[in-house]
């Protein structure tokens, strides 16, 4: 789109929020989330992490904690964090570091359970109390996640801008009748 587009389509939007007192912004924020999912939506098929990474020392090891989005593959998308124990060996300490990993090979469990199979994954690892590793968090000592399919946060997101849609059209006042204060 050409810079004049560009400036045409800012004009517009500004005379549609002027037009409807914020009531067009209320549709235009669930239209650009819903369109963000739907363009993001191919590459959930790809390791894809995004996030914050903290690093304590602690003797001779190195404490990292990743408070983590990460989309391992499959279509879904995983939210939480893990905490792994690695020798220091001269890494930098970080205490706090922007962290991301884009569209590498999938690294996505294979499903274990039928929730798994539709995409659903909860994994609450702690190594301390013997837990078995995680595939989805392998080296991890401590790690919580919640794992849900793209398609649900794409179908969630239509649903709140239909309703934002419908709701606004009973809000407006009808041509030619004045507005009612209550």
């Amino acid at each position: 789109m050409s810079s004049g587009g560009t400036s045409l389509f800012a004009a517009a939007m500004l005379r549609e929020i002027r037009r409807y007192d914020g009531r067009a912004m209320k549709r235009w924020i669930p239209l650009s989330v819903l369109a963000l999912l739907l363009l993001t939506w191919p590459l959930t098929y790809w390791y894809t992490s995004l996030g914050i990474d903290s690093d304590v020392a602690q003797g001779n090891d190195v404490v990292s904690t990743y408070y983590r989005v990460r989309w391992p593959g499959q279509g879904i998308m995983m939210v939480g964090y893990v905490i792994e124990r690695v020798p220091a060996h001269g890494k930098p300490i970080e205490p706090f570091d922007l962290g991301g990993t884009f569209l590498q090979p999938t690294r996505a469990a294979p499903p274990v359970t039928f929730a798994n199979r539709l995409g659903f994954w909860w994994v609450n690892v702690d190594r301390t109390h013997d837990d078995a590793n995680s595939p989805m968090a392998p080296r991890a000592e401590r790690a919580v996640l919640v794992g849900f399919p793209h398609w649900l946060l794409v179908v969630v997101a239509g649903a709140w801008w239909l309703s934002v849609i419908r709701f606004s059209k009973r809000e407006r006042p009808t041509p030619g009748t004045p507005a009612t204060m209550e």
